[in-house]
C-alpha cells in the first residue's frame, strides 16, 4: 500500500505497533530518530525499561503520562 493510499487510521496502527521505538525518539531523552533507527529491538526495549525506571525515579514512583 502506498503512501498516498493510506488513511489515518493506517498510520495510527503502525505508529501504536512500533510505539517502542516512538517512545524513546519521543520522549525528549536524547536519542535521535537515527540513534534508534540503529538498535535492534532489544536495544529499543531496554531504552523503553530504563526510561520507566528513570521515570520512577525522578516522580518518586509516580509514573508521568506518556
Amino acid at each position: 500500500m502506498s503512501a498516498q493510499n493510506k488513511q489515518p487510521r493506517e498510520y495510527r496502527r503502525i505508529a501504536e505497533r512500533n510505539w517502542a521505538f516512538w517512545r524513546i525518539v519521543l520522549s525528549d531523552n536524547g536519542i535521535t530518530y537515527g540513534d534508534a533507527q540503529s538498535m535492534d529491538w532489544e536495544e529499543i526495549y531496554e531504552a523503553n525499561a530504563a526510561i520507566d525506571i528513570w521515570q520512577s525515579k525522578t516522580t518518586g514512583g509516580r509514573r508521568r503520562k506518556q
